[in-house]
């Protein structure tokens, strides 16, 4: 999703796409990469070994989620002007939400 590509470093959120000069400049294709689209989005289904494997229903719909650090701001409603969170997980992360990307 591209909150999950944004804090990689490679990837230009105003435009919702792979920053074709970072890969570049880094020698990276950007067929190299998966396909970058918004949390929620349907990006396939269980195939019949994934199912075997997991124990999941073959066909069932693989979603494309959202960042960790996102969804935390999320969950704590950090969703307007002046709102800051802490998230503490694998990584510490602060966020505040901005209208535009940063």
């Amino acid at each position: 999703s591209w909150t999950s590509a944004d804090p990689f470093g490679l990837f230009d959120i105003s435009r919702k796409e792979w920053s074709q000069p970072i890969l570049d400049h880094l020698g990276i294709k950007p067929t190299q990469f998966p396909n970058a689209v918004r949390s929620g989005t349907r990006v396939g289904t269980v195939h019949a070994a994934a199912a075997t494997a997991t124990g999941l229903a073959e066909g069932t719909p693989v979603i494309a989620a959202g960042g960790d650090g996102q969804c935390a701001g999320l969950g704590v409603n950090a969703m307007r002007d002046g709102v800051v969170y802490l998230n503490l997980g694998t990584a510490i992360v602060a966020g505040i939400w901005s209208r535009e990307p940063v």
